[in-house]
């Protein structure tokens, strides 16, 4: 499954002092940290405000997802959306539409 997770980083209420000491933990923790075996990342990316980001991943256990949100938690918020390819999801409606379609016409056959 993929799986589309925004970061946001916690700045509120901290001072520059406050603000440097946890990047510079964040960095050194981030630097630690390896992808579990099962976690395949499409794309990392950071916005340039500096403050957000975009984890585009794919894995086939959700607890490695939430194994990852959990180890940045002290650092960032994060929000996990599950996602389709467009194409497949352009497979699904094309065959949910025929689907709707002959149903409504069985349920109404003079009608349509």
């Amino acid at each position: 499954m993929k799986y589309m997770i925004e970061y946001k980083i916690r700045l509120a209420g901290l001072n520059f002092e406050a603000y440097l000491e946890s990047d510079t933990a964040l960095i050194a923790v981030f630097n630690q940290w390896k992808p579990e075996k099962d976690f395949n990342i499409l794309a990392f990316v950071h916005t340039l405000e500096n403050d957000s980001g975009y984890v585009h991943c794919e894995t086939s256990d959700p607890k490695t997802i939430a194994s990852f949100v959990s180890k940045f938690a002290p650092w960032m918020s994060c929000k996990v959306v599950p996602v389709l390819d467009v194409e497949d999801l352009v497979q699904i409606s094309t065959a949910s539409n025929q689907w709707v379609e002959a149903a409504l016409e069985n349920a109404f056959p003079s009608e349509l």
